[in-house]
């Protein structure tokens, strides 16, 4: 084996090392200390930054560090950039958010869009919607150059013109009605105008205007689609249908609904794709604003206006007055009950799957319950976004469905009936799936036919959906959701986080990405 060499110049370089080492120089004494205490000094940096790192962020008011500890530090130090950054709309001169909260503890604005932003960084990454509402708030003025006002004790010249209607030409009252088809207290205010007009043949005549209000997208092509109609002779037959149940208003469902109505379909579909009708949509529109009618439906009896889906009585005793008779007035109507409790999206609930269809691992980290109506058009909407978190998330997230129809939904009993009668059968996401589909009707024919598409005994499932057996069970549902203040649907909730309506997929997403850190 080869030896290593060991020249006099490497021994005479060991031995001055260890001289040194046992006997240091001064100077390399003050190097050992300079080196200690940089070192030293570099590892009290590091445990500030750490501690720094734990501690939560300095200055937020204490009234929103309670309801932010469950969000990280950085979190928090965002939520404290976002209060101090910002001036608080309210217009009280306390400045910033943060000093109206803690200031002011009546200021209701500061706190809505504090809460805002400790709910966007559960289920995100930045504050966008809360700062955003702060930029383009506008604190309510009184009513100063926003155009005139609807007099409800003045009568009106309103005029017929080239409105469709029905009853005689010279009937003594004439009911004109300003609707627009995407607005849900025009499609309840329907009912009573039909019943109005059945109740006095001979002595009303309606007279029905267009008023697409801008913020509804689908309400410009429905009134054209009307008016197509019309222009065939068929506006009384198009107009009851396109306020029937479950009648959607897109392009497609509209030129749907002209075919089985036996219309010239072409010449519909033209009609609707063009603008030739706009002119008048738009002039019936400005004239019911010029006058003060700014929402849908306004209706005017005789000139007298009524404003909103109000009860029967109330436009049947206009009539009789309108007539010279001397009626009795309606009752009033009675008060709205007080409001129950509302959703906190800062809480947490203790939620349980009880009897709840479940789809997914029953020992995923993240359950999401959500309580629906299939009648609800947002339940329908959110339904593709529930699907997908599944599959984003096959073993982390179990979807449990429960039953909440609303009372002013014709078939949402019976759809909710018949999706837990689906579930006896074994077969309930199979059935919850077609049920959910674009243009899926809700009557009873409609559902016992699902039930036979899907495989399902149809003489049990009928046996159940004719029953008021599963009623109980779908009865408490609904009031486990309204008693934690989830009155309206879609409902979710993320591991008892509370999602409301038919938020963006993204939103989901978030949620229970949050859900999952905390795990």
């Amino acid at each position: 084996m080869a030896q290593r060499l060991t020249t006099p110049f490497r021994r005479t370089r060991r031995a001055t090392a260890a001289r040194v080492a046992l006997h240091p120089t001064p100077i390399a004494v003050r190097e050992r200390g300079r080196s200690a205490r940089r070192a030293t000094a570099a590892l009290l940096a590091l445990v500030a930054l750490l501690a720094a790192a734990r501690a939560p962020a300095a200055g937020l008011p204490a009234e929103v560090q309670s309801q932010a500890t469950d969000l990280s530090p950085a979190k928090q130090e965002q939520l404290r950039q976002f209060l101090d950054g910002l001036t608080c709309p309210c217009s009280c001169g306390k400045g910033t958010l943060a000093n109206c909260i803690a200031t002011d503890k009546s200021c209701a604005i500061s706190r809505r869009f504090a809460r805002q932003a400790i709910a966007e960084l559960r289920t995100g990454e930045q504050i966008v919607q809360a700062r955003q509402g702060v930029a383009g708030y506008k604190k309510p003025q009184p009513n100063q150059g926003s155009g005139p006002r609807l007099d409800p004790n003045k009568q009106y010249e309103v005029q017929v013109g080239d409105a469709p209607t029905i009853g005689p030409a010279k009937a003594p009252v004439t009911v004109i009605t300003y609707l627009d088809y995407q607005c849900p207290f025009c499609r309840r205010a329907w009912p009573t105008l039909e019943k109005l007009r059945a109740d006095f043949p001979d002595k009303v005549r309606l007279a029905v205007k267009q008023h697409a209000l801008p913020f509804h997208q689908q309400a410009r092509v429905a009134a054209r689609a009307v008016l197509a109609a019309n222009e065939q002779g068929r506006f009384w037959d198009f107009q009851s249908r396109i306020f029937g149940a479950n009648q959607r208003i897109d392009r497609a469902s509209l030129i749907a609904l002209a075919g089985e109505l036996k219309l010239d379909v072409p010449r519909f579909t033209e009609a609707i794709d063009s603008t030739r009708f706009d002119a008048q949509i738009d002039a019936e529109a400005a004239e019911a604003v010029s006058i003060g009618a700014t929402g849908t439906p306004t209706t005017f009896i005789n000139g007298k206006p009524l404003v909103g889906a109000q009860p029967y009585p109330t436009f049947e005793y206009q009539v009789r007055l309108a007539l010279g008779e001397h009626p009795t007035p309606p009752p009033a109507p009675t008060p709205p009950a007080p409001r129950g409790p509302q959703v906190d999206p800062n809480q947490r609930y203790d939620l349980h799957v009880g009897e709840a269809p479940v789809q997914g691992p029953a020992t995923a980290p993240v359950t999401v319950v959500t309580y629906q109506d299939a009648e609800c058009p947002y339940c329908r909407k959110v339904w593709p976004t529930l699907k997908q978190l599944r599959e984003k998330f096959p073993e982390q997230v179990r979807i449990a469905i429960k039953q909440h129809p609303l009372p002013f939904h014709k078939h949402g009993r019976i759809a909710s009936r018949a999706e837990l009668a689906a579930q006896e059968q074994g077969k309930y996401w199979e059935y919850k799936d077609r049920l959910m589909a674009d243009g899926q009707g809700l009557e009873r024919d409609n559902l016992i036919a699902l039930a036979k598409e899907v495989g399902l005994d149809v003489d049990k499932f009928t046996a159940a959906l004719d029953s008021d057996r599963l009623d109980k069970r779908i009865d408490a549902e609904g009031q486990e959701a309204i008693a934690i203040g989830a009155s309206g649907t879609p409902a979710t909730f993320v591991n008892g986080r509370y999602l409301r309506g038919a938020q963006p997929y993204v939103n989901f997403e978030n949620a229970v990405k949050a859900a999952l850190e905390k795990k």
